[in-house]
């Protein structure tokens, strides 16, 4: 096994690994299984190890296609590949800080999906919909608008809030509604080759990561600002968050301004390291190779 990313960066490399182990036991056995089915099967193979990890990364990595971004959903999996305009640009940075999302930040990314299904055991609750997750709400946009009545600051049930959580009603977590509104207008966005209005959907999801779902640090909040500073149309964090890499859009023929301007201002300082920060473009997903 041989990886060239750094560890413990929010890339998705444990998700990668989990992928790349479960094709070769396939090649192996000589058995082929649909690679939708496959995403689904290699999600619930991460969470052995005690992080209640989503299933995103392995559909990414089994189902990318060159050029293009994947629009997902979930329950059942689906995945709809985008065209990325040609004049796009993306640029992964590390803020030098370890994402260990198995290790000493597993309780705190835990605790995230915890209060998700917490909260949506109380909009269930509020609104009459048998709901178990966001999926079964009907009209997620409307139910994001009317939160505010929904989750009043008084009057939730001991049930969904166990005491020994330590909860209280302003942090249950519901950001995860903000978010999955922004996913359709990023489509349209790649879609109509709007580079401005999928870095303004970026941002936008950076600051509800940092701020409502409580996911980001200083390095990522600071680096996120420095890259659009220095000519990023958006940036924001990638993978759990709680350290790791941003992932900053820009213009293409503007991806190694990006870089040198983040080596000046924020590696050279920290050791002035060059495989940290590297321009990155969509490719195809895993494959297996037989060496004869």
């Amino acid at each position: 096994m041989h990886g060239t990313i750094p560890i413990a960066a929010g890339l998705s490399s444990s998700s990668a690994l989990v992928v790349a182990c479960g094709l070769a036991h396939l090649a192996l056995a000589d058995v082929e299984l649909p690679r939708l089915e496959l995403a689904e099967l290699l999600a619930g193979a991460e969470r052995y190890v005690g992080t209640l990890g989503g299933g995103m990364d392995q559909a990414t990595t089994l189902l990318a296609r060159a050029g293009h971004a994947l629009h997902i959903d979930f329950f059942p999996l689906r995945a709809r590949p985008v065209p990325v305009p040609t004049a796009a640009g993306f640029v992964v940075a590390h803020s030098l800080e370890p994402a260990e999302k198995s290790g000493r930040v597993r309780g705190l990314y835990n605790q995230r999906v915890v209060e998700c299904r917490l909260a949506c055991a109380l909009l269930a609750r509020r609104t009459g919909v048998a709901a178990t997750r966001l999926g079964d709400f009907p009209d997620r946009a409307a139910l994001l608008a009317d939160l505010a009545r929904l989750l009043p600051e008084t009057e939730v049930p001991a049930s969904a809030l166990p005491e020994l959580l330590g909860l209280t009603p302003d942090e249950v977590r519901v950001s995860v509604l903000g978010e999955a509104t922004l996913a359709a207008p990023g489509r349209f966005a790649l879609q109509r080759g709007d580079l401005a209005a999928l870095g303004d959907l970026m941002n936008a999801s950076h600051r509800s990561c940092a701020e409502d779902y409580d996911v980001s640090t200083p390095a990522l909040d600071h680096l996120a600002a420095l890259a659009r500073a220095h000519g990023a149309l958006g940036g924001r964090l990638t993978g759990a968050g709680f350290g790791g890499a941003i992932v900053a859009l820009v213009e293409r023929d503007r991806v190694a301004a990006l870089i040198a301007a983040l080596d000046r201002h924020f590696y050279a300082a920290r050791g002035g390291r060059r495989d940290l920060r590297l321009p990155v473009e969509p490719r195809g997903g895993a494959t297996v190779a037989r060496m004869e």
